[in-house]
């Protein structure tokens, strides 16, 4: 739709996409003039270029309340921009949730009982007229014609049709279409199930269970800025500068364009002794050997091995993961620091860290997917051990990352870690925080804090 053209614009997270995709139909259907992104961004289109001129032309806003709307930064900023802008702003409330301060004055539409309600309220919010259903009394009723004196003699040279056999003829008629269509649409919602439909966690050929992350967009990089980040951790205790959070920024929206499968848990040593018949771990130092326990002192050459090896046995491509495609699975639809919480009260119910290991003395990766997963079933994405990515590190690569699918500078001396390790600090726990590291250091080659999990292609 042409951004000139454009009155309305949805405002949401992804959790609620499958709701406002058949709300959006269903208005486009009955004459509404809006804008979805889902819809509406073209191949080759720039995505937060193209969203901020689509919240700056539209005339008003369907903002969509749900409790994870509520938590989401871009949403809160969208509507913040259109209530400042003097837009007409529809709150249409999906899932109980608390309404956010701005909009308690400003009367939503409720879909949390019944839909068609909802939708009926929210065709008159946005002007737009109704359409009007047929009378179920006069609905089978045959129209009344003037006969004349020539139809009478036609019909007396024929043979007249009773009423009764003419109606109960329409209704058979009508029967079996509709039977008709019902039997089309089981059919077809039967193939495309079977063409479409992806288990959520399937296991492979050395029992390692693989989470399937689909396709989607999210902010990469840390809000705010280096300064206050250095500020905040500096008065946790942390000897942190600046320099420590630079290369997270600027944060940028990115597009990971097709679904991927992600290993659940990292690499285990059980896993990675059938595969490369190696042991590398042992009788090294901060280590519990054990099959459930994250295969450590590997090499980054090591772990490209081992998505090799894995590949050729299996038939399917598996490897490391792009740095993106890490934070974004990471993040699992969230917006904050933590995959659960920008607040790190709760991080040792979901990691692994100098809290809950060195300092009671238990210095070494534990066995994996003991805590709490992130909102989409993987485990230990914070700490336990430094992950590798397959990217190339650049502190500035933010500044001019593809917005689709990147994958790293073409080259470098550094390569990337995410996730950070069981004796890590807090702050390199979080989602955006980055690890450059020399894969031809030897002091990386036999150090207990790096592993990694793998991704593998549709």
């Amino acid at each position: 739709m042409s951004l000139e053209e454009l009155k309305y614009f949805f405002s949401y997270t992804r959790d609620d996409s499958e709701f406002v995709l058949k709300l959006a139909k269903e208005l486009r259907a009955v004459g509404a003039n809006l804008w979805l992104d889902q819809l509406d961004i073209l191949g080759g289109q720039h995505w937060d270029r193209t969203v901020e001129k689509a919240l700056k032309s539209c005339k008003g806003m369907i903002a969509v309340l749900s409790p994870e709307s509520v938590a989401s930064d871009n949403v809160m900023d969208e509507v913040s921009y259109a209530l400042d802008e003097g837009k007409l702003v529809v709150p249409v409330l999906i899932r109980p949730c608390n309404i956010p301060y701005r909009l308690r004055r400003v009367q939503y539409i409720d879909f949390t009982a019944d839909y068609d309600t909802g939708f009926s309220q929210l065709l008159r919010a946005l002007g737009i007229e109704q359409p009007v259903q047929p009378l179920e009394s006069t609905a089978d009723q045959e129209p009344v014609v003037q006969e004349s004196s020539l139809t009478k003699q036609s019909k007396s040279a024929v043979g007249e049709q009773k009423p009764a056999e003419v109606r109960s003829k329409s209704q058979t008629v009508k029967v079996f279409a509709a039977i008709c269509i019902v039997v089309l649409i089981v059919i077809v919602s039967i193939v495309v199930f079977l063409k479409y439909r992806q288990p959520k966690v399937v296991t492979n050929s050395i029992g390692m269970k693989l989470v399937y992350i689909p396709a989607g967009s999210f902010m990469m990089g840390s809000r705010g800025s280096a300064a206050q980040l250095a500020s905040e951790y500096k008065n946790r205790r942390y000897n942190v500068n600046e320099s420590h959070f630079e290369d997270q920024f600027p944060q940028h929206q990115i597009r990971i364009s097709e679904g991927f499968w992600m290993g659940q848990t990292e690499v285990t040593q059980g896993q990675y002794k059938s595969v490369m018949n190696a042991q590398p771990w042992s009788g090294q130092d901060s280590v519990q050997e054990s099959a459930n326990n994250p295969a450590v002192y590997v090499r980054w050459d090591d772990a490209v091995a081992f998505c090799r090896e894995l590949s050729q046995k299996e038939g399917k491509t598996y490897r490391l993961p792009t740095e993106a495609e890490w934070e974004y699975a990471c993040r699992a639809d969230t917006e904050t620091q933590f995959s659960f919480s920008d607040s790190s009260s709760l991080l040792g119910d979901f990691a692994w860290f100098e809290e809950n290991t060195v300092k009671v003395n238990q210095n070494y990766a534990h066995s994996v997917g003991q805590k709490t997963p992130n909102p989409w079933d993987l485990y230990d994405m914070h700490g336990n051990v430094w992950e590798f990515c397959s990217d190339w590190y650049a502190k500035d690569y933010y500044s001019n990352s593809p917005g689709v699918d990147p994958k790293g500078p073409s080259g470098g001396k550094y390569h990337v870690a995410r996730g950070g390790p069981f004796d890590g600090y807090e702050y390199v726990l979080r989602c955006s925080a980055r690890l450059e590291f020399n894969p031809g250091d030897p002091t990386y080659h036999s150090f207990w804090g790096f592993g990694f999990r793998v991704v593998r292609s549709q």
